[in-house]
């Protein structure tokens, strides 16, 4: 065992002297800056063309509702109470009161009550007005739409398949309730025919506070953005914001493959790296969609990791997912990060936060034989087409033999996504460059103000969910909050189309006090 010890002592040292000669790369044949294309895409299949006519009846069904000023105040609310994210609610939460998400959500429960306004009327008077209808197709339709709870935070439809109409209210900021208008019966209505970001719809005509009907308009992102519009169509797959309050976003992505094998045990020290603010500047999708590819963008931040993978086999084929330590909850997941960004936070180059500690997770601990990683940044999309990361990373590998031993090696990776776009951003880096970078000016400028991660620990519902006391858990410098930003100037927004911040955290797992690095 001695021996083996000093065989991947003197390992360990030969390879970071080679990573100190190797640059960290991008991927091939993309550029940072180039502006995604999006194509207008039509309904072809039997299926989509059904899809986007009962999208066209139910969007009839909201003109007769929003005649009573009611149901636009609680659409209004089900959406600014953000227990989806993207600005959206689905349909199925608003018709089944008894099964609703909503609910949950004191958020909701406070907007409804300030508004005066109540999610079982308006289901009834949904329903009224489908019975009215007499069509049984459409009936059938909207019953696959209620919503289920399957385990945890994640839900589903009840057969799984149906997919998730939703109202989707573009740029609602700029229409939000301290202006005092979100809510007035002002709101303009789109049926999604197409993915695309222009198409016609209806604007409202009111006469003496009355509304009488509605006139044709068309509706893109400039309308939308002077004009409440409500879209009815396939926004997202979208899932409840985390936590019983409302106001979140962001959340965690569950990404397939193989488990990776546990590490040994934890060296004394742990590094922990997070991504804790992002930005992106281009639409990855359209403003109207039936397919679930509209609305606002949502970017995935994955890291590849070979480390402890076999030196034999197939290459890498998942992103390495984040092991849940023993004090998480049950119903965590441990994975990374999913943003999501509107509209217009993306026209506005907004700079974001992620919403909780344990969101801004990248790797848990970085250690020092994991030699390379990769960070994997794409936009999901609904789609049956796939964008790979492909290379090769340095790590040590589990040797193939018995007993089993470690080895340095190094490992090829191939990671499909389901994206329409190229990925955003591809970098493969060395633990030895990030570390003795991470404090460095990239030439983006640094993040002004504190983190809500310091060190005075007075973040609401801090938890490290790392099995350490917040008491010995520390910034590398506590009499400099700096980071800087990376391909995105923090100040002047320019620079690529997607950046971010990227500190790391050192822990100490132990009875001694804190020590700062």
């Amino acid at each position: 065992m001695k021996n083996l010890s000093v065989v991947f002592f003197f390992a360990t040292l030969l390879h970071l002297a080679s990573c100190s000669r190797q640059s960290d790369f991008s991927a091939p044949n993309q550029s940072a800056v180039v502006k995604p294309i999006l194509a207008d895409r039509y309904p072809t299949t039997p299926d989509e063309i059904e899809l986007v006519g009962n999208l066209s009846k139910i969007t009839d069904i909201f003109k007769v509702l929003y005649q009573d000023n009611a149901n636009v105040k609680l659409v209004n609310a089900s959406i600014y109470a953000r227990v989806f994210p993207d600005e959206t609610v689905l349909l199925g939460d608003l018709i089944f009161p008894s099964q609703s998400r909503l609910t949950q959500f004191s958020r909701f429960d406070s907007l409804s009550r300030a508004w005066g306004v109540d999610l079982n009327i308006f289901a009834r008077q949904f329903w009224r007005e489908v019975s009215k209808r007499n069509d049984s197709e459409l009936e059938q339709f909207l019953q696959s739409l209620a919503p289920s709870i399957l385990s945890g935070n994640q839900y589903s439809v009840d057969n799984g398949t149906a997919p998730p109409v939703s109202v989707y209210f573009p740029y609602s900021e700029i229409f939000s309730p301290s202006s005092g208008g979100a809510y007035l019966p002002t709101v303009s209505l789109l049926s999604a025919s197409a993915d695309t970001d222009e198409a016609p719809g209806n604007e409202p005509v009111y006469v003496n506070g009355t509304l009488t009907g509605y006139i044709p308009v068309t509706i893109n992102d400039l309308y939308a953005t002077s004009h409440p519009t409500h879209i009815i169509g396939v926004n997202g797959p979208e899932e409840p914001a985390s936590g019983p309050g409302g106001g979140g976003g962001g959340g965690s992505v569950v990404v397939g493959g193989s488990s990776i094998p546990p590490p040994p045990p934890p060296p004394e020290f742990k590094r922990a790296v997070h991504i804790e603010n992002y930005i992106l500047k281009d639409q990855y999708d359209n403003l109207i969609s039936f397919t679930g590819n509209g609305g606002g963008s949502e970017v995935r931040l994955n890291r590849v990791s070979a480390y402890l993978q076999s030196t034999v086999g197939a290459t890498i084929s998942f992103f390495a997912p984040l092991a849940a330590p023993s004090n998480a909850p049950a119903s965590y997941t441990f994975n990374q990060s999913l943003t999501s960004h509107t509209r217009q936070e993306i026209a506005d180059k907004v700079w974001k936060k992620t919403v909780s500690f344990d969101e801004s997770r990248w790797d848990t601990s970085w250690v020092q034989s994991n030699f390379e990683q990769a960070l994997a940044v794409w936009e999901y999309d609904n789609t049956n087409s796939r964008t790979f990361f492909n290379g090769q990373l340095q790590s040590t590998l589990m040797q193939s033999s018995f007993p089993s031993s470690l080895v340095s090696g190094s490992k090829s990776y191939s990671v499909g996504v389901a994206s329409n776009h190229p990925p955003i951003r591809h970098l493969r880096i060395s633990r030895q460059n990030y570390f003795s970078q991470a404090r460095v000016n990239t030439g983006f400028g640094f993040r002004t103000g504190q983190s809500c991660y310091r060190s005075d620990w007075s973040c609401h519902e801090w938890n490290d969910f790392s099995d350490v006391p917040p008491h010995f858990y520390s910034v590398p410098s506590p009499l400099s909050p700096l980071w800087p930003a990376y391909e995105v100037h923090w100040d002047t927004k320019s620079g690529a189309v997607f950046g971010w911040t990227w500190p790391y955290r050192v822990y100490y797992v132990g009875i001694h006090p804190t020590l700062w690095y």
